[in-house]
């Protein structure tokens, strides 16, 4: 077995160690075979091969019972079927550990378990065959029994399906305890003769033929395989690590050439954003410039706006003279009066309705829609208040508003006032501007 450790073949340590147990066995050394057979159950257990491994713990027990141990090989055999019930459910390994828990239990008499055991390995007769020594045994179960009839009746159903050394010895051990039974010692001591003689002749066959020596070559054998294999696999693994290197060398080379290109990449990128980054600037400047521009614009449009709001103002000048001529003329002398009629005829046609609203209409237009802000923010003034300062927006004297609404020149003034207090103290959004184009 030196050269299985050698090259630490767990599997090959145990077939080894196994097959050894089988030598021994077969010269009847069970205290031989039950070393090895440890040694077998260990390997197989770390080589991975479970039901090797049980298969060895089954053959424990029966090299455990030949030397005397029955209990600690009950107890070896009762762990092996209960993984094989109840983990493996293997049908051929319970068969097997119930032929090897039958003697065992014969052994020590417990003819009860013996009983049920024989009696549940029949019904395993598809995964197992009974021998003819197993029957033997059977016959030796009934004449425990004192069912001697039975095991006449058993040995007779046998004795022409015995085959082998083993067989035999275990015909002759039931046809002694037999004969012992019946008070015929003359031919249980033949039986026991014979027994004896069958062990020593397979003994003795064992060893012409050399069986280890046999072993011996068949393991030599394979060790020179196995070291011709490991050179192969030396050479292989040679083999392998240079293709290794190589890939290793191919993959740095395009590693590398990858870098420089992305290195090139990145300095080209860096190229663009420089590029860029003097675009934005001078497209900034351009937008300040534009800013500028609008900016000069935007004071264009207002002081444009602002002359439009004058000239809207403007338009209403001709209106603020007459009726400044109007107010004049009318506190004159008596010849004055005809020229004050007709002024305050013209002026009183633009004091219809249709005219305010043209006036309003006006000042919507030019003012961005003041009088309409004014009447939804300031629900609070009246419709004669609208009028006043929509009057007033549109560039009206004090004089021409006065006479537009019907009031005293004093009372302008006065109203005016009133209604800033009113609009400053409301919370409409507007009420700056409101108040900005009264004053």
């Amino acid at each position: 077995m030196i050269w299985q450790k050698k090259y630490m073949d767990d599997y090959w340590i145990a077939k080894t160690a196994e097959q050894m147990a089988f030598i021994h066995s077969a010269s009847f050394n069970s205290t031989e075979s039950l070393k090895y057979i440890k040694e077998a159950i260990c390997y197989y257990k770390r080589a991975g091969k479970r039901l090797n491994h049980l298969y060895c713990k089954c053959d424990e027990a029966i090299h455990l019972n030949n030397i005397q141990k029955h209990a600690e090989a009950l107890d070896s055999i009762d762990r092996v079927l209960e993984v094989a019930k109840k983990e493996l459910k293997d049908s051929s390994l319970i068969a097997y550990a119930l032929r090897v828990k039958f003697p065992i239990l014969l052994d020590m008499s417990k003819l009860y378990d013996a009983t049920h055991t024989i009696n549940d390995l029949k019904r395993f007769s598809r995964y197992y065959k009974l021998e003819p020594k197993y029957l033997a045994h059977e016959a030796d179960l009934e004449i425990k029994k004192h069912n001697l009839k039975n095991a006449e009746f058993i040995l007779d159903s046998i004795a022409n399906r015995l085959n082998g050394a083993r067989d035999l010895v275990s015909y002759y051990i039931a046809r002694r305890n037999l004969c012992l039974n019946n008070g015929d010692y003359r031919n249980a001591y033949i039986y026991l003769d014979s027994i004896q003689s069958l062990q020593n002749a397979e003994v003795e066959k064992l060893f012409t033929y050399d069986i280890a020596l046999s072993q011996k070559d068949y393991y030599n054998k394979k060790a020179k395989e196995e070291g011709e294999k490991a050179v192969k696999l030396k050479q292989k693994s040679i083999l392998i690590i240079v293709i290794a290197v190589i890939i290793i060398i191919v993959i740095l080379f395009v590693y590398k050439i990858s870098i420089k290109k992305k290195n090139e990449k990145i300095y080209q990128q860096l190229v663009d954003i420089v590029s860029l980054t003097d675009q934005i600037e001078c497209k900034t400047k351009e937008n300040n410039d534009l800013a500028l521009s609008l900016f000069s614009q935007q004071s264009d449009i207002n002081d444009l706006k602002n002359t439009i709001i004058s000239l809207f103002k403007d338009k209403w000048e001709t209106i603020n003279i007459m009726c400044y001529e109007y107010f004049e003329k009318g506190e004159s002398e008596k010849e004055r009066i005809s020229i004050a009629n007709a002024i305050k005829v013209h002026i009183e046609q633009l004091k219809d309705s249709k005219n305010l609203k043209k006036i309003e209409k006006s000042v919507n237009s030019y003012m961005n829609n003041i009088i309409k802000k004014l009447r939804e923010q300031c629900s609070f003034l009246k419709e004669e208040d609208i009028v006043f300062i929509t009057l007033i927006y549109a560039g009206l004297s004090p004089r021409a508003v006065c006479f537009f609404t019907d009031i005293k020149l004093k009372n302008f003034y006065t109203k005016k006032r009133r209604l800033v207090e009113r609009i400053d103290n409301s919370r409409c959004e507007n009420k700056d501007v409101f108040i900005m184009n009264l004053k």
